[in-house]
């Protein structure tokens, strides 16, 4: 038997209890109907009292094992593994719920790993797993995030820009900018970080997550310089390149000879087509006489 205690009208108050059906064995069913009866005693004496019919399904327990690292960057993504025993089956429904103390941080559907954005401090991370086969089961740890500097690094091969920035912010964004000799700006592109591609690192020794990418830049021949800005929010960084883009060639400076003996083959090919011209057309003239 439960009881609430004494409590005000309209108020409302949660009861949880565990049915223990394993001893059943072979003739534990998946679902019992049975009845729920309150009773109520008012302050002068009266009892009321109600019954519900209710149905039970009877679900499996599960094991939930959450892994978080110890230190987190703080408002930015943190990996989390949340393992499963048994794992999901093939046409389960699972949503994962996580928390921060008691405040709701995170909901969707089961992954193995999920990022989720911790705020600055320590507390307990509560991940809650629903399912429709097996019993609500929950998985905890301890976690202290702290604030860390952002970082941008980026690199050019070829005609592809590659950058990487860190942590990754929900509200961060990657600016390429490409001006040239001029100041003129030639390339621009935004991209938000949540967009990009992750791979777990570690930033002033908080474990959180790298974010990386690439553009491809088709520029004119000539000089120019890249600069990659990282936004996220509340800070800036930036990294900037120097970039050329060869003109194109033509055959001769292709000749690896030094430029006044390519002059002299230039003049000395013209000679010898003249040449071969002049006297074509003599021995035309005299066959004409003939």
């Amino acid at each position: 038997m439960l009881t609430t205690g004494r409590i005000r009208s309209g108020e409302r108050r949660r009861l949880e209890f565990i049915i223990n059906v394993s001893e059943l064995g072979p003739f534990t069913r998946r679902q019992y109907n049975v009845q729920l009866e309150v009773t109520a005693v008012t302050p002068w004496g009266y009892t009321y009292r109600y019954v519900y019919p209710l149905t039970l399904a009877i679900r499996p327990l599960r094991e939930v094992a959450v892994s978080a690292p110890s230190l987190a960057a703080a408002n930015a993504l943190t990996p989390i593994t949340v393992s499963l025993k048994p794992p999901p089956e093939q046409n389960e429904q699972v949503i994962l719920s996580v928390y921060w103390g008691e405040k709701l941080i995170y909901s969707g559907s089961y992954s193995r790993t999920i990022h989720v954005t911790l705020p600055e401090g320590e507390e307990t991370l509560t991940v809650r797993v629903e399912s429709n086969v097996y019993a609500p089961s929950v998985g905890r740890t301890r976690v202290r995030a702290t604030p860390v500097e952002p970082r941008v690094s980026a690199q050019i091969v070829d005609t592809v820009l590659y950058f990487r920035v860190a942590p990754v912010y929900q509200e961060g964004r990657v600016d390429v900018r490409v001006v040239d000799e001029s100041g003129n700006t030639v390339f621009m592109r935004s991209t938000p970080a949540t967009s990009l591609s992750y791979t777990s690192t570690s930033v002033s020794g908080a474990t959180t997550v790298e974010g990386y990418g690439s553009v491809m830049l088709d520029l004119s021949p000539g000089s120019y310089t890249a600069l990659v800005t990282y936004s996220t929010g509340s800070a800036s960084k930036a990294t900037s390149l120097q970039y050329t883009v060869p003109g194109v060639q033509t055959p001769l400076a292709l000749l690896p000879l030094p430029l006044p003996i390519l002059v002299v083959v230039a003049g000395g090919v013209l000679s010898v087509t003249l040449a071969i011209l002049l006297l074509r057309r003599r021995r035309g003239g005299g066959e004409e006489v003939e």
